[in-house]
Formats: structure tokens, sequence, C-alpha cells
């Protein structure tokens, strides 16, 4: 129940991203540039329009990612182990994906491409821990 929850929201998602952002004839991020580094939380999204920001419970976004990776062929970055990918998101975890989606087929999935940038990310929270 919960997947066929997570495949309507993203459909869901691209038809409203497509709706709200028509295409003027933008060219599209080459997803073979994306590189899928592990550096800061911003990765491989500079340029690329539109972004959406989902937030979500741990248990959800640990089903979505399992969709993505394993029903959308996601693809995730090298040497990223499966206990990494499919564990439970940490409180404030955050998961970045990059979908492609061609704007005539918006209101299908899987989109184009999907490539993960990171998954289950926490490091934003070291500055808290070092505050007296």
């Amino acid at each position: 129940m919960v997947k066929l929850r997570v495949k309507a929201f993203l459909e869901g998602l691209c038809q409203r991203m497509a709706a709200d952002h028509p295409c003027d004839g933008e060219a599209a991020a080459d997803p073979g540039t994306l590189g899928l580094p592990a550096g800061p939380a911003d990765d491989s999204t500079h340029g690329l329009a539109p972004h959406a920001l989902v937030v979500s419970h741990g248990a959800y976004m640990r089903l979505a990612v399992r969709y993505l990776v394993e029903d959308l062929k996601c693809i995730v970055p090298r040497g990223m182990k499966a206990s990494h990918i499919f564990s439970a998101c940490p409180n404030t975890g955050i998961c970045r994906f990059v979908l492609t989606v061609h704007h005539t087929d918006a209101a299908r999935l899987p989109p184009v491409a999907i490539h993960c940038v990171f998954i289950n990310r926490k490091d934003h929270l070291k500055s808290l821990k070092e505050q007296p």
C-alpha cells in the first residue's frame, strides 16, 4: 500500500512540476556530468531547475528509496552498500535524487533517468554538536 502511495506521489509531483515549469527550450543537465560526488548537501544541483523539497518520515523515505532503486532502477553512487541504501533514514536525514523527465512524459513514471546523489546524509548536524 505504501509503495502505491509513493508511486502516486511521484507521478503527481512530476505532473505538477511540468505544469508549473513549462519547457522553454532550456537544455536539461546531462546526467553523465552529475558525477555523484560526496561533498556538500547541494551536490549536483547547480544549474538544475526546477527543484522540489519533499519532507517525510524516515520509514516512508526508506520505502520511497527502495521504490526508486529497485523498481525505477535509480543509479546510485559507486561503492554505496545496500545496507546503507535501504537503512532507515536518521532524524533530519537528507536524501537527494535527480529525476530527468521529458516535459511531454511528465505524467508517466519511470522518468528518463533517476540518479541518487546521496542517501541518509546527516553531516549537516555536525556543527550542532560542536557548539558549546
